[in-house]
Order: structure tokens, then sequence, then C-alpha cells
């Protein structure tokens, strides 16, 4: 009997159990009500039910336990409750069982995993491929789950449960050796928690640690204490240490790195900004002193660079007479590998325009010769063609990110829908390689290798790991953002029921293009309808957003981390076969009752480029982590009740053109960094606790047009 996608309403009839030879039983997808007859099942014969989506309450009756032949069930999507019968897992046939998004209890029973050919359990808080709402088991997750070597699919996630998760029998396989050598740091680290057959694995794998490469995931993230930690895997065979962006680590944990590692021989840590030269210089020294296998130091954006510091540097390393011209659209000072591809033995010099220790480049442009030589604060470049941009020979175009461009590369490159502006070729390249996922595999990998790498650990993970990893699709995500939403005054959403069918054409909701071979929600905009309730974590499953706006409403509670980083953080095995997107661009959620703290997850979103919390009652300190978001051209904070310091990682902001933080409790001083944004036409830091002096730089850039510090504590005298 099949009767699914339908309108059938009322209860399930009891009389259904009486049909001695039924062996398929499909009601799914209807309106029916009421609990599951009690007696379904007895006849011995049935194989396949589904009673999925529709809206049966009550407990599971325990007579499904007498089904011997019953080979599928599906139960999800009603509103189940209770426990599970424990006859349900006895049946000696089941092979696939789904009560994801009910309302089920209890325990997970010991003899979950002593099935006889159970291929998939999914006992989640959601649908297996639809739903992500909770169920309500508790206690942990039993043993036996572990020992069971045909179990192909496992989903617990959105429950309840604590305790360990189960260690899983066996070693893993012989060629994870191979593909250990391959893998950046920052999967290392992820691989490194997930089980201790893999911890074990890794920590005893000693090449793998030869080379420390932290890059764009950890460079915010590694700290003094963790960086120690992670060397010290190296038994002090440390080859190459490369630190990009990392300004968390200090001298002192540098220090310490090179004490315990002396047969260091590449050196990277630029924009490390909380070193300092006289820091670096010590490294180096000790380094020189000692085995004497350092043979090439970066250390660009490093603040306070002087000629003096850069002679010590420099006698203190080999000669090179290498001195290929460096170009700027070539170099590609945000990877290991653009660095390593700079055989200088330190990579900034004397400009000769400023005279000031910074990265010199030389002109593409073949009739400038030496004449155009010098650093970008001096000679201003094309990003596409690394040409010299001056009123003489170009007119200047500029890119979505605000980056220079000769007329020519303006012109030859594509433009945005919205702005008529090109992405410059730096910044584009950047987009790709977040779009794709990558996080820094080895230089002497390329695509097909790196798939490969990843399809092998993907076959190593789905033998090895619980997958809490679930989707949902978009209409269904809309459907729960309304769920939570307590009162709609001005009926905006009405349009938002299930019984239409396309989600695209909702108030508020507008999708890709008809055109497209899958329409995708790219913008949500629900402002000013006075809405109040919470914001439903399923936002997070709308992963091709582009544009969402909440303001002017009434919605409150804190903001569930999904809501911002539209795809977690690194987890597997999601990463190895989904891309990563970060396509939210504009995000409004001013002038609501949001509470808590910042969530760190909104600098995943990584191609954000307007920002704005303001008017709500957000606390807690603004992290550091907010560097990140390069692109961001607008931040607005204003009227939370923030606290703490300003961080100096604000300096990264390089695309930004306003700040809005007034109206809060921040203290301490403006950094420095703030006078780094050569984009930066409005500031305004009023109303808050912040005290020092203003920063003698800022307004340097030229383009500062408002400026507000008023009602705050600052002192000294002005900058001139």
């Amino acid at each position: 009997m099949s009767l699914e996608e339908n309108q059938l309403s009322g209860e399930i009839p009891e009389c259904l159990s009486q049909l001695n030879n039924l062996t398929y039983l499909d009601l799914s997808s209807n309106n029916l009500s009421g609990s599951v007859p009690q007696n379904l099942g007895t006849n011995g014969k049935l194989e396949y039910l589904d009673l999925s989506r529709n809206r049966l309450t009550g407990n599971l009756p325990e007579s499904l336990g007498s089904c011997q032949s019953l080979i599928k069930i599906h139960l999800e999507n009603n509103r189940l409750n209770g426990s599970i019968p424990k006859g349900l897992l006895g049946l000696p046939k089941l092979e696939c069982i789904h009560l994801s998004n009910n309302q089920l209890s209890g325990t997970l029973p010991p003899n979950i995993g002593n099935f006889s050919s159970l291929e998939k359990l999914s006992l989640h808080g959601n649908s297996l491929l639809i739903d992500l709402s909770s169920n309500n088991f508790s206690g942990k997750i039993p043993y036996h789950i572990s020992l069971r070597p045909n179990l192909s699919a496992l989903n617990l996630s959105r429950n309840q449960l604590s305790g360990d998760i189960p260690e899983f029998p066996g070693p893993p396989h012989q060629a994870l050796s191979l593909v250990l050598a391959y893998l950046p740091l920052y999967e290392l680290l992820s691989m490194n928690q997930a089980c201790k057959s893999f911890r074990d694995a890794i920590t005893n794998d000693l090449p793998i640690w030869l080379d420390i490469i932290a890059e764009r995931r950890l460079s915010l993230r590694l700290n003094d204490e963790s960086l120690i930690k992670i060397a010290s895997k190296a038994n002090g065979r440390l080859q190459n240490l490369a630190l990009l962006n990392c300004v968390r680590i200090t001298d002192a944990g540098l220090m310490r790195v090179v004490n315990e590692n002396p047969h260091i021989s590449k050196l990277y840590v630029p924009r490390c900004t909380s070193l300092t030269p006289e820091g670096v210089i010590r490294a180096v020294i000790a380094l020189t002193e000692g085995s004497n296998c350092l043979t090439s130091v970066k250390i660009s954006g490093i603040y306070n660079l002087n000629q003096q510091h850069l002679q010590v540097l420099e006698s203190s390393l080999p000669k090179s007479q290498d001195r290929k011209p460096r170009f700027y659209h070539k170099y590609d000072y945000s990877s290991f590998r653009g660095l390593d591809e700079d055989t200088r033995p330190v990579d900034v010099e004397m400009c000769p325009k400023c005279q000031e220790v910074r990265l010199v480049f030389d002109c593409a442009r073949k009739s400038c010769g030496d004449r155009c030589r010098g650093c970008l604060h001096c000679i201003p470049r094309c990003e596409g063609c690394g040409k010299c941009i001056t009123d003489a020979n170009d007119e200047l175009g500029k890119t979505i990110c605000m980056d220079c461009l000769c007329l020519d590369c303006w012109l030859s490159l594509p433009k945005c829908n919205h702005c008529n502006r090109p992405f410059c070729p730096r910044h584009a390249d950047e987009e790709s390689k977040l779009m794709s996922g990558s996080s820094g595999f080895s230089p002497k990998m390329n695509n097909a290798m790196q798939f490969f790498i990843r399809i092998l650990i993907f076959l190593f993970l789905q033998h090895h790991f619980i997958n809490g990893r679930i989707s949902l699709s978009e209409r269904e995500a809309l459907v729960g953002i309304k769920s939570a939403i307590t009162h709609d005054p001005n009926n905006c959403l009405s349009s938002w029921n299930s019984t239409t069918d396309d989600h695209c054409t909702w108030a508020g909701v507008i999708c890709s293009s008809e055109s497209a071979p899958n329409r995708h929600v790219i913008s949500l905009d629900i402002s000013s309808c006075f809405l109040t309730g919470t914001l439903s974590p399923d936002i997070g499953f709308l992963t091709n957003l582009q544009n969402l706006s909440l303001a002017d409403n009434l919605l409150s509670g804190p903001l569930p981390s999904s809501s911002l980083c539209l795809l977690s953080n690194l987890r597997y095995p999601a990463p190895l076969f989904e891309p990563v997107q970060w396509a939210l661009q504009y995000l409004d959620l001013s002038h609501n009752k949001f509470t808590g703290p910042l969530p760190v997850d909104v600098a995943e979103t990584m191609q954000l480029r307007y920002l704005n919390l303001g008017f709500n009652n957000f606390s807690g300190e603004i992290l550091p982590e907010i560097g990140k978001l390069q692109f961001l051209e607008e931040l607005n904070l204003e009227s939370n009740a923030l606290s703490g310091p300003l961080p100096s990682e604000l300096g990264y902001l390089w695309s930004l053109k306003s700040m809005s933080l007034e109206g809060n409790q921040l203290s301490g001083e403006i950094p420095e960094s703030i006078s780094q944004l050569n984009n930066l036409t409005d500031l305004d830091l009023s109303n808050n606790n912040l005290s020092g002096s203003v920063p003698r730089n800022l307004g340097t850039n030229g383009k500062l047009e408002y400026l507000d510090l008023s009602r705050n504590k600052l002192t000294g005298n002005l900058p001139e």
C-alpha cells in the first residue's frame, strides 16, 4: 500500500494491523495524526514501513519489535515521544532506521550496536537529509556502537548526549602515513583530536612535524602556549617555521621555540605584529650562532624596523647573489609557497624613495627601470600587472576591495553586477581559495593529488567517525526561521507556509536566477516588521545567502553561531566533499534586542562587506578574530554594551571605509594599527572610556572625512 504525498488526515486506522499479507506500507508526507497503531506489524511479514513527515504523536508501539521481517523503517518528521522500544532493536533483518526530528527521549539502549544487518541508524535530532530539529536523547553513547564493522552511517547530532565518543577498534589504515605528510597544519591538528588511534598515529609520525606552517585558519588563533606545544612534537628537529599573520605570537614564545629547535633553516614571521625587531634579531642570532642552519628570514609587516635592524639581519645571514626582480602582482605574501619563492635572505630592504625598511618592488613597466623602484607607500602599483600608476602614464581604476588597477587591467577583468567594479586578481585568487575550501596543502601537490588525498581521508574517517553533520533544505530552513518568531503583527511572514511549494515567492525571499541549474536563496530581507522572537539556528543552512537584513525588529536572545558562520569551521568528513562557501556579504541585525557576546564565528564569513549590529544589547569584548574580515567596508557596532580594549587586529580591515563603535563601554588606548586603514573615511569612537593619546599617524591616508573621538578620556597632544 502506497499512499504517500497526499493530503490525508485523521488517525491511522487500527484495522491496518489486520492485513496479514502486508509487506510494504508507505503513508509518508501526509497530515496524519494520532499514534502509531499498537498492533502494526504483528503479521510478521511487514518489510518496509514509512510513516514519515506526518503529525503522529505518542510512544512507539512495542509491537514493532514483533516485525521479524522488517528491513527499513522511516518515522522521521513526526512528534513521537517516549523512548525507543527494546523490541525494536532486536529485529534480525533491520538495515535502515530513521527516527529523526521527533521528541524521543531517554538513554540510548546499551545494545544499540548489536544489529545483525543494520546499515543506517539515524537517531539524530533531524532527518538524515531534510531536518535539523532536536530530539532529547541523553546519557552516553553505548560502547557497542563502535563494534559494528558494517555500520556505514550513524548520526546522533542535536541531542543531549554526553561523555566520550567510543574508541573504534583497530589502527588506521597503513596508507594514512602516506597522506599525513601532505596535510596542512590545521587539518593535522583537527585529526589529532578525533580519536585515540588517529592521535597516536599523528603524534608518533615525526617527519610531519619538521615543518610548522601556520596560515589562514590558525593565524589569529595561535598563541605562544599552543605554538610551543606544537613545536615540541618535532623533538628539537624543527626545520622550517612559518607563522603568517600570527598576531598573538610574542618574542618570548618565538625565542623558546628557537632555543628548543636550533636547526631551523627558514624563519618566516611576516605580519606577526606582536613581535618586535629586537625579538626577531635575538632569535636569528641564536640560530646562526648555534647550528648556523638559518638561510632565510621573512619579517615584512613587523612594526618599527629600521636600518640598524636590517644591517644586523643581513650580516647574520649568508649572502645571496641571486637578486631577481620582485614584481608586486606576482608576489604572494599570504602563503608559505609565495614567500618561499623569494630567494632573498631577508625579504625587506631600504626603500630608495623614503629610506624606510619595507618590501620594495620593481616596476613591471620596462621603460621605467629603477626609476620606479620603491615600496607601495611611495609607488602605487596595479594589482593586475604590477606596473606603477601615476597621473603621467595611467588612469586609475578601483576594484571592489578598493585596490588600484591600471585602466587596461580594469577593463579586462569581469565586473560585479551590483557596483560594476572588478575583483583585483590577488583577492579574486584568495576568494577562489576560500570558495574551494583550500586550507594550505603542500605546494608539492597539484589539484588532482589534493582531491585524491581528501578522498583517502574520507574513506578513513567513514570507518572511524560518527558523522554529526546534516543538510537541511532551504525551504525547511525558512520554515524553521518562522517557527522561532512568536509574534508577527504585520503578517510579514504570512506567505511562509508549508503548503506553498515555491519558497522563492515568499515575502522577503530572493532566489538566484531561474535559468540557474539549482535555484538558491541569495537574499533574505524581513526588516521593519516588528517581529518578536529569536533567530533560529536554521538560518545557517541558507548556505548561498549573500544578503541578510533583520533590522528594525524586536528579536532577542543570543545569536546562534551558525547564523553568522554559514558553514562551520573545519570538521570531518564534511570538508572532503563540500565546498566551503563564505557567501554572506551584507549582514544587518541592527535595532533589535539581541544579547550575549559577539559570536566568534562572524569572522568565518570572510567575504562580508557590510556588518551592522548596532543598537542591540551585545556585551563582552570585540574579539581579535574580527581582523579576518579583510573585505569589510562598513562596521557598525554602536550603542551596545561592548567593553574591553580595541583589538589591534582592526588594523587588518584593509578595505574598511566606515567604522562606528560609539556608545559602548570600550576602554584602553586606540591602537596605532587603525592608522593603517588606507581607505577609512568615517571613524566614530565617541562616548566610550578610551584613554591614552590620539594615534600620531591617524588620518595620514588622506581620505578621512569624519572623525569623532568625543566623550572619552583621551590625553596628550593633538597629533600633527
